[in-house]
Order: C-alpha cells, then sequence, then structure tokens
C-alpha cells in the first residue's frame, strides 16, 4: 500500500525530523527542490540550529528559494540560529541583505542585517547607521546595532532613544553594547 501525503502534510513530518536530523538529515535535505514550498518550508524548518555542513549549505541555497517564506526562515536560520561564521554564510546573507531592502522583504533583509551584525561584518556599517536614524527603525534592526556593538552606532542610538516606543530593554542593551568602554 502506498500512502500520499498533501504538502502540508510533508512540511509538518519534517519539522518534526528536526529531532532525528543525524539519521534522517539526507532524506530532509532531498526535499529541499520540492515544487511545494511547505515542504521547502519544512526542510528549512528542519535545519533551524544545525551546524553541520550539509545543513549550512542546503540552508544557504534555501536563502535564495523563489519563496519569500522560505527565504525568510532560511535567512533566519543562518543568521540568527547558528555560531558558525564562514565567507560562504556570510555572502549568502548578504546577498538577501542587498536584495531583499524592499517594504515587501523587509523581514529578510533584516534577519540579514542581524546574521552579518552578530559576525561583525563592516559592510553592513554604514546602512546599519541609516536605518537607525530612519523615520520607521525596526526592532530588528536595534537587535543588528546590539549585535554589533560598534562605538560608532552609539550617536544614532542615542538619537533613536528619543522617540523609541518599541522594547525599551533592548535598545538599552545596545545602547549599552555600542558605548565606548574607557
Amino acid at each position: 500500500m502506498k500512502y500520499s501525503l498533501s504538502p502540508p502534510a510533508i512540511s509538518c513530518n519534517l519539522s518534526g525530523l528536526r529531532t532525528y536530523l543525524t539519521i534522517a538529515g539526507t532524506t530532509v535535505i532531498r526535499l529541499k527542490s520540492h515544487p511545494s514550498p511547505s515542504v521547502r518550508y519544512g526542510v528549512v524548518f528542519g535545519l533551524l540550529g544545525y551546524e553541520d555542513e550539509l545543513a549550512i549549505s542546503t540552508l544557504i541555497e534555501l536563502s535564495s528559494d523563489r519563496d519569500g517564506d522560505v527565504r525568510n526562515w532560511a535567512t533566519f536560520g543562518l543568521g540568527s540560529q547558528i555560531e558558525t561564521d564562514t565567507t560562504a554564510i556570510r555572502e549568502a546573507l548578504y546577498q538577501r541583505f542587498i536584495n531583499e531592502n524592499t517594504d515587501e522583504n523587509y523581514e529578510i533583509y533584516a534577519e540579514a542585517l542581524v546574521g552579518l551584525a552578530k559576525r561583525k561584518d563592516s559592510r553592513i556599517l554604514t546602512r546599519l547607521i541609516e536605518e537607525l536614524l530612519s523615520d520607521y527603525v525596526g526592532v530588528l534592526a536595534v537587535e543588528a546595532a546590539e549585535e554589533f556593538a560598534d562605538s560608532r552606532l552609539y550617536p544614532a542610538l542615542m538619537q533613536l532613544q528619543q522617540r523609541w516606543t518599541e522594547n525599551n530593554d533592548l535598545l538599552e542593551s545596545a545602547i549599552n553594547n555600542c558605548q565606548e568602554q574607557t
């Protein structure tokens, strides 16, 4: 008897395989090119937090997926869910940083910004300062400043403090991390 699962059911099952990645990883990864975005999303979710080379290379590939949710979660996985820092990861994040800077894809852009800040990638510094000084500042931009922890961000964060109405603890932490240590 052969069973057929719908894409949402496959996605849900792939997400559950997360615990068994070392055994089932190659099976999960083989589905990275599945025609359904729900299945590719399940692959991404199943790989979140894993730092082995195959999981990372799959997340890198899926960070440029045609589906926005798949790209977003793969970018989040690379940027915030692992500590590994390689040129390939930085380049994948940088591609999302430069290619997703639109209102429609802002979350992907901001996840890339956080991931690059976490890795102290100097290519984002000028843009991060511009973000912090802009009319709309998202929480992820402040999180990126907190991660980057560079004194050149301090003046922009101090200006932001005058009008920030979101997570005050996050802003305070970013300010403290960017304050010059004497």
